[in-house]
């Protein structure tokens, strides 16, 4: 059996949505297609990731608070905190890993941090899951958690899906989907279920605008259906390079107003833009507005100075969670060539426990040789950056930032030469091979005094952008 992936699951989707009748999967008269499309996609990073099961994440709690004290309420404010909930307008749902901490150990979500500059910090407060860790420490803006009950499957039913699953076994046998008929069902009861919880909340903060990101994740999905149904308008932040299959996911979109999908798309280029707005398009959500703004701190990156006094070149990978069996296979690649010339960098991702695990691995399988890795755990990639002579990645947004600033790049796998497809075809960037030479190819390029073509996938414009921010608040009024 073949593992799926994106590639796999968006031909299978195409399919499915010519040629079966989705509009007949459905629970209660509910069209589900929609919410059943994000388990697809998940079958391909779940797939994806059973090769890739070498880190287990520290499940450690620190700072053990009485937990009885939080079984009456499911939300809950740090003591320190004075939040007036009447003022409150805008509501930031920000996971846990979305949280770094600044130069004065302060944490803040720097991808809504404009916003709520901008719209203000009185106005503005943080949902988050419960987290023992984050709990007593300190944050930029206020916050509120929010307790992730222990939610069990209800028995639920969806008409048709076991005719689905018939139609992709015959049409599709060679391919291996991990979900079942049971467990779709299951996770959809426990979709439903959050989608309560978060209807108690909102209403309980009663804010007028809602930030997410990543909307097709079971909690922010469920959020973005309990806010549409209670008529609070609610903006998908996309956050970074995105895939394929976002696009796929917002076609054949036949309900009117479809709860499932969010008011506005906030975007970093304005290819994405277009790419989203074609999608839409193309179905019945004409109504969903795009915006292309980014992140701020890309408007620095025109005036980057690069620091040129280190001696040796420096190669920086620059790691994703889902990545680290290709980060380990970079590693081995750099032992079995031997390259001592090099200075190797391993930048991990903020979500990842994976640093010591690589520590370990490089300490074992370079024991006898003179060959430079470190690991960089800081969050600020941009210092990292400075120093880089080529960057490495598999399916990171820090890609189109090293092109932003003229640093030639490297996509290592097989699902970033999928996705970075067009930029590899027209020779903005390298992409490993089955016969890649890594040393030969590092040579090549550092010697190479062609610098990359810019291919203007962020945004520059700040006025455009900061006129964007302003304008998300006129969806309050329109709601």
């Amino acid at each position: 059996m073949k593992d799926l992936t994106f590639l796999d699951i968006n031909n299978i989707i195409d399919n499915v949505e010519e040629n079966f009748n989705i509009h007949s999967l459905t629970v209660n008269n509910e069209p589900v297609w929609q919410m059943l499309k994000m388990y697809f996609y998940r079958s391909a990073y779940i797939t994806d990731r059973r090769s890739q099961n070498l880190i287990k994440p520290n499940t450690k709690i620190n700072n053990l608070l009485d937990y009885q004290s939080f079984k009456k309420s499911t939300l809950i404010y740090p003591q320190h905190q004075k939040i007036i909930l009447s003022k409150v307008k805008y509501l930031f749902f920000s996971p846990a890993d979305m949280f770094t901490q600044n130069n004065q150990q302060v944490l803040e979500n720097k991808y809504f941090n404009t916003f709520i500059k901008v719209l203000g910090k009185n106005n503005s407060i943080h949902l988050t899951p419960l987290s023992f860790n984050l709990y007593n420490k300190e944050f930029q803006n206020k916050i509120c958690f929010y307790k992730q009950r222990k939610i069990l499957p209800a028995e639920i039913k969806i008409d048709n899906l076991k005719k689905l699953f018939q139609y992709i076994k015959i049409n599709f046998p060679s391919f291996d989907f991990f979900y079942t008929v049971q467990m779709i069902e299951d996770r959809l009861s426990i979709l439903f279920q959050k989608e309560l919880m978060f209807t108690e909340i909102i209403k309980h903060i009663k804010p007028e605008l809602i930030f997410l990101t990543s909307y097709r994740h079971t909690e922010r999905l469920a959020l973005t259906r309990a806010c549409r149904s209670n008529n609070i308008p609610v903006i998908d932040y996309q956050h970074g390079f995105i895939d394929v299959s976002e696009y796929s996911c917002l076609s054949k979109i036949k309900e009117k107003n479809d709860i499932n999908i969010p008011d506005l798309f906030w975007v970093w280029g304005e290819e994405t833009k277009s790419n989203i707005t074609r999608s839409l398009i193309k179905s019945n959500a004409k109504d969903v507005k795009v915006f292309s703004g980014g992140s701020l701190q890309h408007f620095h990156l025109n005036d980057f100075e690069r620091n040129n006094s280190i001696k040796k070149p420096i190669v920086s990978f620059f790691h994703q969670y889902t990545d680290d069996l290709e980060v380990t296979r970079f590693i081995d690649k750099i032992i079995k060539e031997k390259i001592t010339d090099t200075n190797f960098i391993i930048k991990i991702h903020p979500r990842s426990s994976a640093k010591n695990y690589f520590q370990q691995y490089i300490k074992k399988r370079n024991t006898y040789n003179k060959i430079s890795i470190d690991i960089y755990d800081k969050n600020n990639c941009f210092d990292l950056l400075k120093k880089t002579d080529l960057c490495v990645t598999c399916f990171s947004t820090v890609a189109m930032e090293a092109n932003s600033l003229r640093i030639p790049t490297l996509i290592w796998g097989e699902k970033g030469s999928k996705n970075f497809k067009k930029y590899i075809n027209n020779k903005t960037f390298l992409a490993e091979t089955n016969d890649f030479n890594l040393s030969k190819n590092i040579k090549a390029i550092l010697l190479s005094k062609n610098k990359p073509r810019k291919i203007n996938y962020l945004h520059y414009d700040e006025h455009e952008v900061m006129t964007n921010v302003r304008r998300v608040s006129s969806l309050i009024n329109n709601s």
